[in-house]
């Protein structure tokens, strides 16, 4: 007799179906896991700083006050963390720690819809604590546009992975997969690739193809209503030119991520060579290297802890799933994390790195208990063994690391340690130099966090 098939990480052991009680142990530990992502969360809100965080803040502060994005204020970004920064800090009050929870609420409540639609408790909630615990090495607490992209095209990737596994895709999925897919293309018009992955899968669903087109209405209805605000407010002209034709005519000239033939060709080199897990800079091995508290620290992500662990993680869902002849899912997992890296680079690949931890929590979802004899080749059994084994000691290891660098940075991660040289210059600025008149001011755009706290206008 046959033996039964593989199960995936996202079965029943794993998500409850829709019957499941709603007081299942998995769904109690998937809302705690959620609650105590935005405990973990809170813990890190005030490490590091960044420049482009700087340029949401204080562009979402003069949003705030009335400013129109492009027209008023020049960036070669798209739009969206930027009008999610200014009305947080309408509504709640201009801070630091309003314009950083904005995006844990971000987060949050994606995943939330995310469970609803899934009935994943468990698998989301525990993606958004690991996700807490890992993501600020990385700078993923930032409210820069690679944090919050992280979020949609991750929720866009699971909801897809249980679309295809049931070879079904419901009206709710669909909505929610355009919905989040039009977020995405508004925080990133090189989003496109992984959502092209994602589409084109779609299509192969025989049973959902008379539904696609709720997955196409809803980014058109996301987009089309600040397309039509940028035509009706005059920025459309100073959009075109700043966010698109200023990014392939100039900021294409010394950032290959910005040039889409060369993404294509980044795509390709990306899934040819197994993700390129072979690079060496992935295999620092030393457990207790040190780790740095910048805003965006890349050094981190050059560990065999993180940057080799998600990689791996990535192939041996893609190899698990083959092995269950779970094709189609198979190659869209593996295309979709190959597309993800071909737009990142430094913390531009915060969405991949999201994508590594719902791998890696793939891969423990099946302990080799549960179903190694299932399988009538011993060998495999084995080699699934040592990969398990692999994935739960670095994860376990980076988990450790992630919540003792917290712990031991505590006095780092304060305010006043990130923020409270700014205050004082601002102070200073305000009472000594513009004397408490209307002014310019030059740091823009080479320091925006002067702006953000002093509220004086860039000078360009």
């Amino acid at each position: 007799m046959d033996s039964p098939p593989l199960q995936s990480a996202t079965d029943e052991h794993i998500v409850p179906s829709s019957q499941t009680p709603p007081y299942d142990w998995r769904v109690v530990c998937g809302v705690v896991c959620l609650m105590l992502s935005v405990i973990v969360a809170r813990a890190v809100l005030f490490g590091g700083e960044f420049v482009d965080e700087a340029d949401n803040l204080a562009a979402g502060a003069f949003i705030a006050k009335g400013a129109v994005l492009y027209r008023d204020i020049f960036s070669h970004h798209f739009p969206f963390p930027y009008y999610w920064v200014g009305v947080a800090l309408k509504f709640f009050g201009k801070s630091i720690f309003t314009a950083r929870l904005s995006l844990v609420a971000f987060q949050v409540l994606s995943f939330v819809w995310v469970i609803r639609l899934t009935r994943a408790y468990l698998l989301v909630g525990a993606v958004s604590l690991l996700w807490s615990l890992m993501g600020h090495l990385s700078g993923a607490h930032l409210a820069v546009f690679p944090s919050f992209l992280a979020v949609p095209l991750s929720a866009v990737l699971l909801l897809m992975g249980f679309s295809l596994k049931r070879n079904a895709l419901s009206r709710e999925e669909a909505v929610a997969i355009g919905v989040f897919s039009g977020v995405s293309l508004l925080i990133s018009p090189y989003s496109v690739y992984p959502l092209g992955v994602a589409y084109i899968f779609l299509l192969t669903q025989k049973q959902s193809r008379r539904r696609i087109l709720w997955s196409v209405l809803p980014p058109l209805a996301v987009i089309a209503p600040f397309a039509l605000y940028l035509l009706l407010t005059g920025a459309w002209k100073p959009f075109v030119e700043q966010a698109i034709t200023f990014n392939l005519t100039v900021y294409a000239k010394y950032s290959g991520y910005a040039r889409p033939l060369s993404i294509l060709s980044r795509i390709q080199f990306y899934a040819t060579r197994l993700l390129d897990i072979a690079n060496p800079i992935w295999r620092v091995a030393d457990p207790l290297r040190r780790l740095v508290i910048r805003g965006v620290a890349d050094e981190n992500q050059r560990w065999l802890f993180t940057g080799f662990l998600q990689r791996a993680s990535v192939i041996a869902v893609t190899a698990a799933l083959l092995l269950q002849r779970r094709v189609r899912l198979a190659i869209f997992v593996y295309l979709y994390a190959a597309a993800l890296l071909a737009i990142g680079g430094l913390f531009h690949s915060l969405p991949f790195h999201l994508m590594g931890a719902i791998a890696m929590l793939g891969v423990l979802g099946h302990p080799t208990a549960s179903w190694s004899f299932a399988w009538k080749n011993r060998l495999l059994d084995g080699g699934w063994l040592v990969v398990y084994g692999l994935v739960a000691t670095l994860t376990i290891w980076l988990v450790v690391r992630g919540s003792f660098f917290i712990v031991d940075n505590r006095d780092r991660l304060t305010y006043e340690a990130t923020f409270g040289d700014y205050e004082a210059l601002s102070r200073h600025l305000l009472a000594d130099v513009t004397c408490g008149e209307e002014a310019y001011i030059s740091y823009y755009p080479g320091d925006p966090y002067i702006n953000f706290f002093t509220g004086a206008k860039p000078v360009a």
